[in-house]
């Protein structure tokens, strides 16, 4: 497991590069995960691939919204569904908003490749 991350402890919102355990003839070598959590879910992780990252993790500005990493919150604009989070990455935090099909996505990746998922330490889990 690799960490994009400055103080190497897998934690809520924090982007985390795992090697994908057991690799099908389609699959990607490796993902990215990231802890996060919602009211209906509690917390639960999802696995997304680089391109997904570099496609879809683009910095949103939405004035007077303060969250903390690795919440989620649904909505909608113009009937297509959103999820937005903050995300930290390399010391940097940052807002993002995700399509709905991306978010699904990446949630049953995780769902189906439990082995992939990193795994926060007592502490980390307990203070999260």
């Amino acid at each position: 497991m690799r960490i994009i991350m400055a103080d190497n402890v897998v934690k809520k919102g924090h982007l985390v590069i795992v090697d994908n355990k057991n690799k099908k003839w389609n699959e990607k070598v490796e993902y990215v995960a990231m802890h996060v959590e919602d009211s209906d879910n509690g917390e639960h992780c999802l696995l997304f691939t680089r391109n997904e990252i570099h496609k879809y993790f683009k910095p949103v500005y939405i004035e007077n919204l303060n969250i903390d990493a690795g919440d989620l919150f649904r909505f909608i604009v113009n009937n297509r569904r959103y999820v937005i989070t903050r995300v930290i990455c390399k010391d940097k935090s940052f807002i993002i908003k995700l399509p709905w099909w991306l978010y699904l996505t990446a949630k049953e990746r995780a769902n189906k490749n439990p082995e992939d998922i990193p795994a926060k330490s007592f502490w980390t889990d307990l203070f999260d």
